[in-house]
């Protein structure tokens, strides 16, 4: 892979992936992450293995742009007046959205419309994205966005409401409809950098969509997700209960480990293109029954699941209610709603996947299970 990548959040869980595997296969990859704080012990740490850190905010388009084409030893002044003071932009980039640290905001402030804050605080970010982006098209190759299946579209409106999903697909549809339009009959365009690039290539074209799995990383935390908790029936056995039907297989990914593996692979190809075949990073399917069973083996408990009443997930979890419709989702469409995406094979993934068994054995369990006495 010849040419700048930018990773942005390069301190998160998805952009730290991407940043070890591609590090793992070309250990002189030139690296730019982009993160809110170059000072926290992580972007100090990634300082330290040689990726050049910038400060940027996803709230803020400008220093985005910055972010994507300039070094961060040059000032934005110097970057608007002296064209020659630009270093390489962008030949690929990699970006997520986070969801999930505004709504946990809104949910302790009390906010009776945190799932829709949440998903109108991740759209607007992406949409920054997405136009900083577009800035760079005279050297992007590979644009890769990390987002989820529609539920609302896959269900014609049966599933809506679901935000957090549905934030990722309209980044992904503003992706579509932008592009960076040029006036009719013109042959060239001038970004904001006073570079032109031909007219006909536009942000869409070089996407890749991501899908990622449900995070394995969910099963440890226990504070937002308690409703995977199995719980003490007193009768010597742990019960995990939601409202997932006990056969029905949903994709799962070891987030930390195994995104950038997909990633790595997906940056050898070519762009899928946004309205082309997303991509689903996860090794394997998996029911909750399958993950009980292997939590059982691997911990020493007896742990059953069972599919919850209707509402009986609002009862135990502030995400509960929303919750229990995905998995109803799930239940009716599958985790892709039979959406056509390329897997693992297709992309020609090399490199070990985590297991969801070799994921357990790497944590500790002990807070896991809810005795009744509790």
């Amino acid at each position: 892979m010849e040419g700048l990548l930018v990773v942005l959040g390069a301190t998160g869980t998805q952009g730290g992936s991407v940043i070890d595997h591609v590090l793992q296969q070309s250990p002189k990859a030139q690296i730019r992450g982009v993160t809110r704080n170059t000072s926290s012990t992580t972007s100090l740490a990634l300082r330290e293995r040689g990726i050049e850190m910038v400060q940027a905010d996803m709230e803020d388009c400008a220093s985005l742009t910055m972010a994507l084409k300039v070094s961060p030893s040059v000032s934005r002044h110097d970057v608007l007046q002296v064209a020659e003071h630009i270093t390489q932009g962008a030949s690929f980039i990699f970006a997520a959205t986070d969801y999930w640290e505004p709504f946990i905001n809104y949910l302790q402030s009390g906010r009776s419309d945190k799932w829709q804050q949440a998903e109108a605080d991740e759209v607007r970010c992406g949409k920054n994205i997405v136009d900083a982006a577009c800035q760079t098209l005279d050297t992007l190759e590979h644009f890769v966005f990390s987002s989820l299946p529609s539920p609302d579209a896959i269900s014609n409106h049966t599933f809506s409401n679901l935000y957090h999903f549905e934030g990722k697909v309209k980044i992904v549809r503003y992706i579509g409809e932008k592009g960076l339009q040029c006036p009719t009959g013109k042959r060239v365009c001038d970004n904001d950098f006073g570079e032109e690039f031909a007219e006909s290539k536009q942000l869409r074209d070089v996407t890749t969509v991501l899908w990622c799995g449900c995070y394995m990383e969910n099963f440890q935390r226990w504070d937002l997700n308690s409703y995977l908790v199995p719980k003490d029936n007193g009768e010597g056995k742990f019960v995990m209960s939601t409202r997932a039907h006990p056969s029905t297989p949903m994709e799962f990914l070891a987030c930390g480990k195994d995104v950038g593996l997909f990633v790595t692979a997906v940056l050898q190809r070519q762009p899928q293109g946004v309205d082309g075949t997303p991509v689903i990073a996860s090794p394997a399917s998996m029911t909750l029954e399958d993950a009980c069973a292997a939590l059982g083996q691997l911990t020493g408990r007896n742990i059953l699941y069972q599919q919850s009443a209707v509402e009986e997930m609002a009862k135990g979890s502030p995400i509960g209610a929303v919750f229990e419709r995905m998995y109803e989702f799930y239940n009716t469409y599958g985790w892709s709603g039979g959406v056509k995406a390329v897997g693992r094979e297709d992309i020609g993934l090399s490199g070990k996947t985590s297991t969801f068994e070799s994921f357990v054995g790497e944590h500790n369990w002990d807070g896991f299970f809810v005795k009744t006495d509790d």
